[in-house]
């Protein structure tokens, strides 16, 4: 659950084993064309120089910036987030003017006279616009910016590493000159290749520098050729570097999953994901940093840690009795925030919290970073992440009841709560549960005494005492108690272990049982 790397399909998996081509080979060639028109697909562009770079997000941000700029140059910075600095200190480097418009305060997006006034008074030859900031989890608008920049003599340029296949963004339509974006986030691809498309008027610019590009390996000239789009060389391919073959592989199965489902389909999904999480954050009392809903990032939320919460030991605990790893804010937001994403293949119908008890104990989500380290967790959500099922709650159950986590079995993370604890989390008594959670177990399991005798040992005995639970913390329990005895020598598969599980949860969860499961809380 952090805003990147998603995992990725076993199709993109099985691509990334495909043999490996020499990179001037026809073949390969076919690939290129493939994964440049996935590319303008997903771009919603036509432009010719949509292509793909060896490299990270990072790698096309700097790519972009030292083809359309030069030094000298006045290089015009939007920074509400981390990503927006970066940019600004690589202009810097480079030689560039930069000039930074900064938010008012962290959450906040541009609005469109901001924008216009900095363009008409700094004169910048390339705006900088971070579509949306996983850093912070903002959406900043993009409409009429292109225009705006446009009229004034500007290029624009924009990050969609984390927006693109989560948020609307039509390229041609938005007038964006050069858009980058990173394989691993919505788009469900390999880490360590990225995304590049340029309009024509950026070709232009590039192609018309007084100097050269200072860099070989970023040089769009160079790159173009090599993946046989320059109209000055006839479309002839070139050797300019040796790409990751296998990640391109990958990211022209990505590109055609995303086709298949639909780019909209994909965006909608997301949408419908985070109105989801955003209620039941907001049901907890949990505040968020981007206070408008229509500015939140659509895949990664920065939720906001209550005063009298320590964000840094919330982290620190769940990582040590849960494995569930999360991070906090960096620099000024350490403590602050937490960010949480939903990435990857998880994020489909299918794929709920309780699915896998590992699903539910290796959740990772990521902190702010750079001005809100410390003081967000970013949470997302992308890809095929993206749906209501793999939040965290359960969102068919429409119940105000919530289901404590009532049992450990086998896994050292976790250890047993008591039945005090439980029924204060709880409004229903728990010794009405356990009937049905063990029919469910053999009803999906008939015949298997194993299983069914694993089952009643969880379900239908009495749970260790508050004090016992405290004193373990692991699932060898040091306790004098018979039926902890008995838990620790009844052992089994762990993949029998989460499917009954699985089982029990989502039987009890169906309309029509008296069960009702909300959320579920882990001790």
């Amino acid at each position: 659950m952090t805003p990147g790397p998603t995992n990725v399909s076993a199709r993109v998996r099985a691509a990334t084993g495909l043999p490996v081509v020499n990179h001037m080979d026809p073949q390969f060639f076919k690939v290129l064309r493939d994964v440049s028109a996935g590319i303008r697909y997903v771009f919603q562009t036509r432009n010719q120089y949509s292509l793909a770079i060896t490299g990270s997000g990072t790698c096309a941000m700097e790519t972009g910036i030292c083809n359309l700029l030069e030094r000298g140059d006045t290089f015009l910075v939007l920074v509400h987030g981390l990503w927006g600095e970066r940019v600004a200190l690589m202009g810097r480097k480079r030689g560039y003017k930069v000039i930074e418009l900064k938010i008012n305060r962290l959450g906040d997006v541009f609005d469109l006279k901001q924008i216009e006034e900095a363009v008409i008074q700094h004169k910048p030859q390339l705006l900088y616009v971070c579509h949306g900031d996983s850093s912070v989890g903002t959406l900043q608008p993009l409409d009429n910016i292109g225009n705006i920049c446009h009229r004034n003599g500007c290029l624009l340029l924009v990050d969609a590493v984390v927006s693109l296949c989560s948020a609307p963004i039509n390229t041609d339509r938005l007038e964006i000159d050069c858009i980058y974006c990173g394989a691993q986030k919505a788009l469900s691809g390999p880490p360590g290749v990225s995304l590049i498309s340029l309009s024509s008027g950026a070709v232009r610019r590039i192609k018309n520098r007084k100097t050269d590009v200072d860099s070989y390996y970023m040089d769009i000239n160079w790159l173009a050729k090599a993946w046989g789009l320059d109209d000055d060389n006839n479309h002839q391919f070139i050797y300019h570097y040796t790409p990751a073959i296998p990640l391109m592989y990958g990211l022209r199965e990505a590109l055609a999953i995303v086709a298949e489902d639909g780019l909209y389909n994909t965006i909608e999904r997301h949408g419908k994901c985070s109105l989801f999480v955003q209620k039941h954050i907001t049901s907890l009392g949990l505040k968020f940093l981007v206070e408008k809903p229509e500015y939140r990032l659509p895949t990664i939320l920065a939720v906001v840690v209550p005063n009298d919460i320590d964000g840094n030991e919330v982290v620190k605990h769940l990582s040590d009795f849960y494995n569930i790893t999360i991070a906090g804010g960096l620099g000024p937001t350490a403590g602050k925030i937490w960010r949480i994403g939903f990435l990857g293949v998880n994020a489909n119908d299918k794929s709920v919290v309780v699915k896998h008890l590992s699903d539910f104990y290796n959740i990772t989500i990521a902190g702010g970073l750079g001005p809100t380290a410390g003081k967000i967790w970013r949470i997302g959500f992308l890809g095929v992440n993206a749906n209501d099922k793999s939040v965290g709650v359960d969102g068919r159950c429409g119940g105000n009841h919530q289901l404590a986590f009532l049992f450990n079995y086998g896994d050292p993370r976790f250890s047993y709560p008591s039945i005090t604890k439980i029924n204060k989390a709880c409004d229903i008594n728990l010794n009405d549960l356990k009937d049905d959670l063990v029919k469910a177990v053999e009803k999906e399991y008939p015949g298997k005494k194993q299983v069914s005798k694993a089952a009643q040992v969880l379900f239908s005995s009495p749970l260790i005492p508050e004090s016992e639970c405290i004193k373990a913390k692991a699932p060898m329990v040091r306790t004098g108690d018979k039926q902890a005895q008995i838990l620790n020598q009844k052992r089994f598969e762990a993949k029998d272990y989460r499917r009954f599980l699985e089982t029990a949860f989502i039987e009890a969860s169906r309309p029509g049982t008296r069960i009702t499961l909300s959320q579920i809380i882990c001790f």
